[in-house]
């Protein structure tokens, strides 16, 4: 009767080692899961992204009417000072 019960401490021991090991596999799968963004996280970050590109072709088109306008200004300010 002892020695049944030493060995149905042995196995329950095994398996209890087999069961750490497979939760700490486990544990380290869950935090590699928990790093990878979620699709709603990579929809925010591809509409944001869409956003700051629409802003910057904004402020492109805006800088470059700027600059041609001022080159306009200044071809017509030198026509000026051409004929007087």
């Amino acid at each position: 009767m002892l020695e049944e019960a030493d060995m149905k401490k042995e196995i329950y021991d095994k398996k209890y080692e087999e069961l750490t090991k497979v939760n700490q596999e486990l544990a380290v799968l869950q935090r590699k899961a928990e790093n990878y963004t979620s699709a709603a996280e990579i929809a925010q970050y591809h509409q944001r992204f869409i956003e700051l590109f629409e802003l910057i072709n904004c402020s492109i088109e805006e800088k470059k009417t700027i600059y041609s306008q001022t080159s306009n200004l200044e071809g017509i300010k030198k026509l000026i000072s051409n004929y007087q």
